[in-house]
């Protein structure tokens, strides 16, 4: 009898094997997928980094170009204010000081809200004040109103400050401002000049420092006569002779070109009541004269060192 091939029995497909084989490969393909997502991943990470060190290094040459591209400077001259006008109470104040603030925007970007204060550093017993020019749209804190006062003790010495409101600088813009500084004593003063605004590209506050003398010289008003009418004697006090530089007398007693510096000519300083008085008693070249102080007139109660006073101002006129 033969056996019939149809009727045997055939061989099961292997389903644990194609299982196996499926489940590879969809690990296979999540393992890829996710590797590509890590890369993309570390690509973006790293793009972001390097964007922000190209936005960090485009802050920086902003604020860079910003800080050197704003200048600022300082004139600086006696004034004469009528305390019943500006509505004084502080009688202490004897001597004004007007200072002409200009900053000056020269770069394309614009500046905002940008302040400026002014720290000055005096004696412990002097007092000073701030009077606005009231047309102006750059004004300060006035004595009337509260303002920072901090003592160094170890120097024996008193820092005022005085702030401004706040203003916007325009691309190629200037700002103007000018204003009074009273002072009770005469003395030498330094001022700490701060222009602050926050950069345009972080916001963070950035502050560009300088600082003035208010110099001795400045606290009065001076002239020049060519022929001294001064009757009183030399001063015993300060009886010694001083050159100074012809150049520097025309700068600061507003000699004009057409008048010579001569044996004779008088330079006069006064403030108030009183008076200080050099006059030139030898031409020692075409550049440099000699001088001696003759008797000064001090009303002041205030004044109680004029040998100090005019040895300052003859140190100020030098070194000027």
């Amino acid at each position: 009898m033969q056996n019939n091939p149809s009727s045997q029995p055939q061989a099961l497909p292997d389903t644990e094997s194609e299982t196996t084989n499926a489940y590879s490969g969809l690990t296979s393909f999540v393992e890829n997928v996710n590797n590509t997502f890590t890369n993309l991943q570390q690509v973006i990470v790293e793009n972001e980094k390097r964007l922000s060190e190209i936005v960090s290094g485009m802050n920086y040459m902003m604020e860079a170009t910003i800080k050197q591209g704003i200048s600022s400077s300082v004139f600086i001259e006696n004034s004469v204010i009528d305390c019943q006008e500006h509505k004084i109470f502080n009688s202490k104040l004897k001597t004004f000081v007007k200072i002409d603030i200009t900053v000056k925007n020269t770069t394309n970007f614009p500046v905002q809200n940008a302040n400026i204060v002014l720290k000055f550093s005096h004696s412990a017993n002097n007092i000073l004040g701030i009077i606005n020019n009231k047309e102006q749209k750059l004004q300060f804190s006035e004595f009337e109103l509260p303002k920072e006062t901090t003592c160094d003790s170890e120097l024996n010495l008193n820092y005022t400050t005085f702030n401004s409101n706040k203003f916007d600088l325009l691309p190629l813009g200037c700002t103007k401002c000018s204003l009074n500084v009273g002072i009770a004593l005469k003395e030498q003063i330094i001022c700490y000049f701060d222009l602050s605004f926050p950069s345009p590209g972080t916001l963070v506050q950035t502050t560009i420092s300088n600082k003035f003398f208010l110099y001795l010289l400045y606290q009065f008003l001076r002239s020049f006569t060519l022929e001294s009418t001064n009757i009183n004697t030399v001063c015993h006090q300060s009886n010694e002779k001083f050159k100074v530089s012809i150049n520097k007398l025309r700068k600061h007693f507003y000699v004009p070109p057409s008048s010579g510096v001569k044996p004779g000519s008088s330079f006069k300083l006064c403030s108030n009541k009183d008076t200080f008085e050099f006059t030139v008693i030898d031409l020692i070249s075409d550049f440099e004269v000699e001088c001696v102080w003759l008797e000064p007139n001090c009303n002041d109660k205030t004044i109680i060192n004029s040998d100090g006073i005019m040895k300052t101002i003859i140190s100020e006129i030098t070194n000027s």
